[in-house]
């Protein structure tokens, strides 16, 4: 390869790398916590790294976790090293690598596309074109800008040198450089499960560019086939088979579709695909329900769908056996797409749509694209046939570098983000949900120092609630936004709408701790102390409850009611769990009333016990409202 090829992919690369340079002054968003803040093992950093492997990676999160689903151990190991390296995770630190990987995954993707275009005796400028339509794709933002998506970076960077590897050594394969290029492949499978396609990738390089025949083609995948069928048994082996709360409508409304509407759904979403790599805008980190709804035949874009996509398999199909160069772009797309193309029910993935899908396949995007624009440029019989694609590609390019900037800025943090896409996907109910989510956590954390832009953020959290209550209906199956919901209500002083929505959470879950916390605390303040009794009684059996509060509100029932016993047992479980000086000095008043000055005193403070001061404070307590939570 020519030093002057050197300097283009270098530049490039480099090019793609600082668009995204802003986002190292970002704080971690959305998923980013499930690999690094809120994981139970990477937080040790390497203390306890072997059971990244032991276990499937949604294991190690803190909220629901779960045993199946993914697979993506190397992943997680990388953020476990880079908390041991640093000492606590760092935001800043986790974006850097990120661009790291984006930088060395642009440089092996110029140096393959300059092999590719050589060896087919394409213009010099044609695998530049392509390498740099990639690299300032904006749908790439939310792979490089989300540290979540290391592993879509991890698994494309370590697929693609070991493909680059074993191309490169063709005809002086040594069984060491196949150690090297299959132990590359299998890192790249377990740090994302999506490079399992990119066999596919090897037997189009045998056929279309190494002239094999298509059985010697598909022979020269074998060892990539191995390598893969011995990930998915170790992936079988390790992951449970139970179904979860992702195969939901909520997450991907194929679970609502059957027979014809499924195929329907399924050509609508693949077209919005090739809307969003031609005219990337508005983008989304998130288009489910009912961003996207179910579809029929009554639909004409389905059919528009059915027709684009059955010529583009009947190019591929036609231009295949001579070994046609667009034939090899469009399979490459169908190939690496393939895997979040919702085929079959058992093959469903837990996202309607999703832009970091469009990543590898955006490479068969641009290199379909340029070919086009170089074939039309000879079509028309340009003097020179740089002429067309520079100038057709160069506002796009501007456009695409624009986007991208513009785009990489909403991912500065949760709240940017929510904010952005609540406007960009409207009919999204995780959307409203997320920044509704945000609105109450800034609420709640200002409410002591400045109430009045806490009430503005609440009522506009209310607002949020009520468009993605709006959107599920009555029958929604995230029964735990209810609890949030209501928190909003109480701090908004609407009590009568908080309960209704608080009874509401009960008859879904009944095992809800807030809403039953909640209710009790609102048949204590009407004076109905018995029943505030019996929903402390429930909470204490409830998902995860928050004892020290509870048994000091159960103890302030009891003592409301004049069972003194029962409040002492309760108060003293609260100390077990939270030590308040004010339950210690309420116990010792109680102990005094039932005659046990040993215990009082164990209790009071000793220079206060027994004044008028003291018992008038005691006393005090013991008729306080309850605590909030």
């Amino acid at each position: 390869m020519k030093n002057n090829s050197w300097i283009w992919i270098v530049s490039i690369a480099l090019l793609g790398s600082v668009l995204y340079i802003q986002s190292l002054g970002f704080e971690y968003s959305l998923d980013d916590g499930i690999y690094a803040k809120s994981n139970r093992v990477t937080v040790k950093g390497l203390d306890n790294w072997t059971e990244l492997f032991h276990y499937g990676s949604m294991n190690f999160i803190e909220i629901s976790p779960t045993n199946t689903g993914i697979y993506r151990p190397f992943t997680l190991l990388t953020f476990a090293l880079e908390n041991e390296l640093i000492g606590e995770f760092d935001p800043a630190i986790s974006h850097s690598v990120n661009l790291v990987l984006y930088f060395a995954l642009l440089l092996v993707l110029g140096v393959f596309l300059v092999s590719l275009a050589e060896k087919k005796k394409l213009p010099p400028l044609f695998p530049f074109l392509v390498l740099l339509l990639f690299a300032v794709h904006p749908l790439h933002v939310e792979v490089v800008a989300s540290a979540k998506s290391r592993d879509t970076l991890l698994s494309a960077l370590f697929s693609f040198g070991a493909i680059l590897i074993w191309w490169r050594n063709q005809g002086r394969m040594k069984p060491w450089l196949w150690g090297i290029i299959l132990g590359l492949y299998f890192i790249s499978l377990i740090s994302k499960e999506e490079s399992v396609p990119m066999i596919a990738f090897v037997g189009l390089l045998a056929y279309f560019f190494l002239g094999q025949k298509p059985l010697q083609a598909a022979a020269s995948t074998l060892p990539f086939v191995g390598v893969a069928a011995v990930y998915l048994i170790i992936r079988g082996m390790v992951l449970d088979s139970a179904k979860t709360v992702y195969d939901s409508y909520i997450n991907s409304i194929m679970y609502l579709a059957d027979g014809s509407e499924r195929l329907a759904t399924n050509f609508y979403i693949y077209l919005q695909y090739i809307k969003l790599l031609v005219f990337p805008h508005p983008l989304s980190w998130d288009y489910s329900f009912s961003q996207l709804t179910v579809q029929n035949f009554s639909n004409p874009i389905v059919w528009l769908s059915m027709g684009f996509f059955g010529g583009l398999i009947y190019l591929a199909f036609r231009g295949f056996k001579d070994r046609n160069l667009l034939s090899f772009g469009l399979i490459f797309y169908f190939a690496t797409f393939s895997i979040f193309a919702n085929l079959i029910p058992s093959l469903t993935i837990g996202s309607n749509l999703g832009e970091r899908f469009m990543f590898v396949p955006s490479l068969a995007f641009a290199f379909v694209v340029v070919l086009l624009l170089f074939r039309l440029g000879e079509k028309i019989k340009l003097q020179n046939n740089k002429v067309l694609p520079i100038v057709i590609l160069v506002p796009v390019l501007l456009g695409f570098t624009w986007k991208t900037v513009d785009r990489t800025q909403v991912w500065e943090s949760n709240f940017t983000i929510t904010r952005a896409d609540v406007t960009s996907a409207p009919n999204s109910w995780r959307t409203h949900t997320f920044y509704a989510e945000e609105l109450r956590q800034i609420a709640s954390n200002m409410k002591k120092t400045d109430a009045d832009s806490a009430r503005i953020l609440y009522e506009e959290s209310r607002k949020e609630y009520e468009i993605m209550f709006g959107i599920l209906g009555k029958d929604m199956p995230v029964s735990q936004y209810l609890s949030t919901y209501a928190e909003v209500l109480i701090n908004l002083g609407d009590s009568v709408q908080a309960v209704s929505v608080l009874e509401e959470n009960i008859r879904k879950n009944p095992k809800a701790f807030y809403a039953l916390f909640q209710l009790g605390r609102f048949a204590f303040d009407r004076g109905d102390f018995d029943e505030a009794e019996s929903y402390y009684l429930k909470a204490l059996q409830s998902d995860s409850p928050n004892m020290g509060p509870l048994y000091r509100n159960l103890g302030l029932t009891y003592s409301r009611k004049t069972e003194r016993d029962k409040a002492i047992v309760a108060l003293e479980k609260s100390l077990e769990y939270w030590d308040d000086p004010q339950i210690r000095n309420a116990l010792g008043f109680l102990y005094s009333e039932l005659g046990q000055a040993e215990k009082a005193a164990q209790y009071l403070s000793p220079e206060n016990a027994g004044s008028p001061e003291e018992v008038a404070f005691v006393q005090a307590v013991l008729k306080l409202s309850l605590i909030h939570i």
